[in-house]
């Protein structure tokens, strides 16, 4: 089988494109058109060009002779660089606590994307739920800044629980709004018991 060009490139206003090599090192040749032996494989690689921090998507269709008439198409996707997102721990088990007394346990979130002109990480309004659990940027250990975290730069959320009673078995969840990577709130499993 060979294949032979490529159609139906939609390719995000240029962001991505064939490549003609692919990423080990030293890099591999990838040329199109390529013949398939029976049994074996080739690459076709792509490349992106990011034109802004955003998701890219994209699309490309194989144009081949296989005798079956399928022409294989490829979903490109990619984001365009910027702040990203990584949080710890990705869940918090209080355990037992008296009625009466307040657990807090700090979450460190901090930027591990790259640099782009004018865009850090932000930290949106923080929230835990139910009303047992509370949440709040660490106003003076690594505090959330206003104007965003710079790549590798971290910020601390202290995270709460106070239960109600003590057969309280509370479960919860800690939302942390951001615009890292594709702007998902990042969500933490909280739990804990209440104690006499």
């Amino acid at each position: 089988m060979d294949v032979s060009g490529l159609a139906g490139f939609a390719d995000e206003g240029g962001a991505f494109s064939l490549s003609q090599v692919d990423g080990a090192t030293p890099p591999n040749s990838t040329p199109i058109p390529v013949a398939v032996p029976a049994g074996g494989r080739a690459e076709a690689c792509f490349s992106l060009t990011p034109p802004s921090s955003a998701q890219l998507n994209g699309q490309v269709t194989l144009k081949t002779n296989d005798p079956s008439g399928i022409n294989p198409t490829l979903v490109l996707t990619g984001w365009g660089g910027g702040p990203q997102i990584s949080c710890t721990p990705s869940s918090i088990d209080f355990g037992p606590v008296q009625v009466g007394l307040i657990s807090t346990q700090p979450v460190m979130c901090s930027n591990t994307g790259t640099a782009l002109a004018g865009i850090a990480l932000q930290i949106g309004a923080v929230s835990a739920s139910p009303v047992a659990f509370t949440a709040k940027c660490d106003p003076t250990t690594n505090p959330c800044p206003d104007g965003g975290l710079a790549p590798g730069d971290s910020a601390q959320i202290d995270v709460s629980y106070a239960p109600a009673t003590p057969t309280s078995n509370d479960t919860g969840t800690l939302l942390v709004p951001n615009n890292g990577g594709q702007g998902a709130t990042i969500t933490i499993a909280l739990s804990g018991q209440g104690s006499d």
